[in-house]
């Protein structure tokens, strides 16, 4: 046998290799990604697009943010937990990928967090709105100002 036969597949393969996606977007379960009107909706506005179940979930997942001590989801939990366990090329590469994931933020950090204020309260959005909001982006004609601690409409 020869040397070539025994070498270790290139790092970019061994994910492959093992069955494991290299593509952040990639569904692992078939995962169905709703589709949101505009950029950053409001319960309402993303009624027709989410069921019962998916919002009380993006709502279990921003309390588990904030129990953590974060004012808004930096990201989808499964983004933050695969950047978590990445060594540096990987996180490069989810960087520059977005994700579709949906993400719910407070309007305004000084209201508490309760679901029967999440009409009023609530904004959901993609992970990559997220992600751009806490690098001070401006996304759909709203921005995060960190001084006030709120979403601001332009």
């Amino acid at each position: 046998m020869s040397t070539a036969e025994h070498q270790q597949p290139p790092p970019e393969d061994a994910a492959s290799a093992s069955g494991e996606s290299r593509n952040p977007q990639e569904n692992d379960d078939d995962e169905k990604i709703p589709i949101l009107p505009k950029p950053v909706c409001t319960p309402a506005e993303a009624v027709n697009t989410l069921s019962t179940k998916q919002m009380e979930n993006l709502f279990i997942d921003m309390s588990f943010y904030a129990r953590l001590g974060f004012l808004q989801a930096p990201s989808c939990l499964r983004c933050a937990y695969r950047e978590a366990h990445a060594g540096t090329a990987w996180k490069d590469a989810l960087a520059s990928q977005g994700c579709g994931r949906l993400v719910m933020w407070r309007k305004d950090t000084a209201l508490p967090i309760h679901p029967d204020n999440l009409q009023a309260n609530a904004a959901v959005m993609t992970c990559q709105s997220a992600k751009a909001f806490m690098r001070g982006e401006r996304v759909g004609g709203v921005h995060w100002d960190k001084n006030t601690q709120k979403l601001v409409s332009n």
